[in-house]
């Protein structure tokens, strides 16, 4: 077989867990059998209490919150660029 090429992934920063998973490098050039080993996943997809046990250790699959900028500083924003700059000063 070749190398597994396994990075590792640490647990978003609002979990207290301190383990680590490891993950594929370049998951889509394996073997689908290969990966689902080294997932510790099935074709048919995880049971209810796999989903529930992989939960409670990594929490749900969401994004981080981010801040909402005010609209205005959001519109503001479209004009901090270089480009523009040039524009006005060649106006």
């Amino acid at each position: 077989m070749f190398d597994s090429g396994l990075t590792t992934l640490t647990k978003h920063p609002g979990h207290t867990y301190s383990t680590t998973m490891n993950l594929p490098k370049h998951p889509f050039s394996r073997d689908v059998q290969d990966l689902l080993d080294t997932l510790d996943a099935r074709i048919e997809g995880l049971t209810k209490q796999e989903a529930e046990a992989r939960l409670e250790q990594w929490g749900p699959n969401t994004l981080p919150k981010q801040k909402q900028q005010h609209p205005v500083m959001r519109f503001l924003s479209h004009f901090h660029n270089v480009l523009i700059y040039v524009l006005i000063a060649a106006g």
